[in-house]
């Protein structure tokens, strides 16, 4: 039989906090937050050996009544994890009394050393409509590996809709069916393409100058999904024309790997003679000196282009989604950038 040693109240409810033990005690947090408990080193959070548990209830149980009690709306009892094998890991979200008691175990007769930490993450941003400059390209997504706010890694769901549709609308995903563009994502494949696990996207804002933002979880069965989500401008340069030198070779684009500009979203750039207008180039690929779409031969998701500089001295640079049809909720963040041809570009 596990025998559990009880501890005074300790409080941990700074977001971020961890603390670690090895018995059962009882934490304190803030009602709605959610968060992180475990024993499971390959969850990033506390450590075991052998088959452990934990069992998570309200704070109002003492340890011991945690243990035994079977009333199922107050406690919840987790052994594997997708990260740490027999090493148990789990969130859950703090309850109204503000503590959650927990108490670690072992399964069945086998026998098991839990060293279990938690970790406050703090209440997740709902639902909201953020404002915007039309036609700028905006990074919106809850994702550590893209730069951009934090997620509990393959829990959640971002739906990004055009201002006008209502935030239950978008939750809903009838924001379509209004006639406004929606896009739900749940990794960064509509985005940077940095995550596999957490949403990003780049989104063109729309002439309403807003975008709403609904975060949910992946499926009706997730409970613990955590999305602390931002919307930021992608660094982006507007179209514009550069002096060059006749008859001299350039590089230009927005390709952080060929060391000219950034990029941040799916996109291409045109180069045209710098005597066109942005919009005389944007009218015909075929008055164009160059155009480079996606991915270049030294970078693999930003677009970069060699051009000579024509005998007018300028050249045009404009970036876009798609110099086509294309949806209007795609947007792309192009900083680019001209240089001089290097031996061998």
């Amino acid at each position: 039989m596990n025998r559990f040693s009880l501890a005074v109240l300790v409080l941990v409810s700074l977001v971020g906090c961890r603390a670690t033990d090895d018995g059962a005690r009882t934490i304190s947090c803030m009602p709605g937050e959610l968060v992180e408990i475990g024993c499971a080193a390959g969850c990033g959070i506390g450590s075991c050996t052998g088959d452990a548990t934990l069992r998570f209830c309200d704070g109002t149980l003492s340890p011991n009544d945690c243990a035994h009690t079977s009333d199922g709306t107050m406690f919840v009892s987790i052994d594997d994890s997708s990260c740490g094998g027999l090493c148990p890991f789990g969130r859950v979200a703090c309850p109204a009394s503000g503590s959650i008691t927990v108490v670690p175990g072992a399964l069945g007769s086998s026998r098991a050393d839990c060293h279990w930490g938690s970790n406050n993450l703090g209440t997740p941003r709902g639902a909201e409509i953020v404002s915007c400059t039309p036609g700028t390209p905006m990074q919106i997504g809850c994702s550590d590996t893209c730069g951009i706010g934090h997620c509990a890694e393959g829990s959640a769901r971002l739906r990004i809709c055009d201002g006008v549709v209502t935030t239950g609308d978008c939750a809903s995903g009838s924001g379509t069916a209004l006639g406004h563009w929606m896009l739900s994502v749940t990794d960064s494949s509509g985005g940077s393409g940095c995550d596999t696990r957490c949403p990003e996207a780049v989104v063109s804002c729309p002439a309403s100058g807003l975008i709403t933002v609904s975060p949910s979880a992946l499926s009706t069965t997730t409970r613990d999904f955590f999305c602390q989500w931002e919307a930021v401008e992608a660094p982006h340069r507007d179209d514009g024309m550069v002096s060059c030198t006749p008859g001299t070779r350039v590089v230009v684009g927005c390709a952080a790997g060929c060391h000219v500009g950034a990029c941040l979203g799916e996109g291409g750039i045109r180069v045209c003679d710098g005597g066109l207008t942005a919009a005389q180039c944007e009218a015909s690929s075929a008055s164009n000196l160059a155009q480079a779409y996606g991915s270049s031969s030294c970078d693999t998701h930003c677009p970069e282009t060699v051009v000579t500089c024509p005998a007018s001295g300028a050249i045009t640079v404009i970036s876009r989604a798609s110099f086509s049809s294309s949806s209007p909720e795609q947007g792309f963040g192009c900083n680019w950038a001209v240089r001089p041809a290097g031996i061998g570009e």
